[in-house]
């Protein structure tokens, strides 16, 4: 049997001693429903001591999540636009941006004759937070935000992450063999990379196959051959004979860190590969260190994907969340309510009292 917002609504009143209305309007008392749901979703996840509890947010939890994160920030929300000029295309932002320059972005900004909504190119990055994109006759700014491939859009709640960096091989690469059935890179002594790793290659020329994430295996002491799947079953094939250049990377990824205290976290600590520190600033997370940070991994409490609406008497509630859940969000909010509406003014005396000594 489904279970409504106006069922909530209902279940809610019988649980007050006061007439709901009397105190909110609709516009209010929906606000009032959406603090109570995000306030109980977080209680709820503060207290997962078992499964039972676990039960009840499950479709809230987000795991392994990957986002780019080269700028060492990752955005939790949107980022509120400051100022627009549509001369010049400029986009102003109360924070970093995080924007490249080619990157696309996406764009809502309105103005007092137009707007602009869709997503655009960069096309040059003059600061940290301001960036341009082609111009658009939009009038006097009025308000807008924009979001990037860093954001984190349905953010509540951060438990755990895994950081990733794309770190360069300290050897250099004496060349590299192209063939029709193969490309073999050779470095100028030994490394430690194994069978079945994950590489980044850039600036080859020549032989540019070689180019992007690969995968190796050993075929000598200094020499790896390169496939484009961890299974090792998909050679890369030599496309032009090998000129010159080539970076190799290899990528490090750190265990999960979790935010049981993350205000001790590495705070006396030097940030390293191994043990990056992180903290949330600005609405966004912020990494250490920053050089070669290529993505996190991140485990979080998404913003609930619904609302109790005491009107809506055709959404069930029970698609979301248990019943057991929606029991613990009707106690939340009456006692918020009764927190919200006691009249303190009536514990006061009508009457300041005099005392004198006789």
């Amino acid at each position: 049997m489904p279970y409504t917002g106006l069922q909530f609504h209902t279940e809610f009143q019988r649980r007050i001693d006061k007439p709901f209305n009397d105190y909110y309007d609709l516009d209010t008392s929906k606000e009032f429903y959406r603090r109570v749901l995000t306030l109980g979703v977080k209680d709820k996840y503060e207290a997962l001591d078992g499964q039972s509890r676990f039960d009840h947010l499950r479709g809230m939890i987000k795991y392994g999540i990957t986002i780019p994160a080269s700028s060492g920030r990752v955005m939790l929300q949107p980022i509120a636009v400051s100022g627009y000029n549509p001369t010049t295309g400029a986009v102003t932002t109360f924070y970093t941006h995080n924007a490249i320059a080619g990157q696309s972005v996406d764009v809502s900004i309105q103005g007092s004759t137009g707007t602009i909504i869709g997503q655009f190119t960069i096309l040059t990055v003059v600061s940290s937070t301001e960036f341009t994109i082609t111009p658009t006759a939009i009038g006097a700014f009025e308000s807008g935000f924009i979001q990037t491939e860093q954001s984190i859009l349905d953010y509540l709640h951060l438990n755990a992450l895994r950081v990733t960096y794309r770190i360069p091989v300290n050897i250099p690469l004496k060349t590299i063999i192209s063939s029709p059935n193969s490309i073999i890179v050779e470095f100028k002594t030994y490394t430690k990379l194994r069978a079945g790793e994950k590489v980044f290659i850039q600036d080859v020329l020549g032989s540019t196959n070689a180019n992007g994430d690969r995968y190796v295996l050993p075929v000598g002491t200094t020499k790896y051959q390169l496939f484009s799947d961890p299974e090792l079953s998909v050679p890369v094939t030599g496309n032009n004979s090998y000129i010159s250049g080539g970076k190799v990377f290899y990528y490090q990824t750190t265990n999960k860190i979790f935010q049981s205290k993350p205000d001790e976290i590495q705070t006396y600590d030097s940030p390293t590969f191994d043990f990056p520190r992180w903290r949330i600033t600005e609405n966004s997370i912020v990494l250490e260190p920053s050089t070669f940070l290529h993505s996190i991994s991140a485990d979080y409490l998404t913003l609930p994907p619904f609302e109790i609406d005491p009107e809506d008497n055709e959404k069930d509630l029970l698609l979301y969340i248990p019943g057991e859940m929606i029991e613990f969000l009707i106690d939340k909010a009456a006692v918020l309510f009764d927190l919200e509406t006691k009249n303190w003014n009536s514990l006061q005396p009508d009457n300041v009292q005099t005392i004198t000594n006789k």
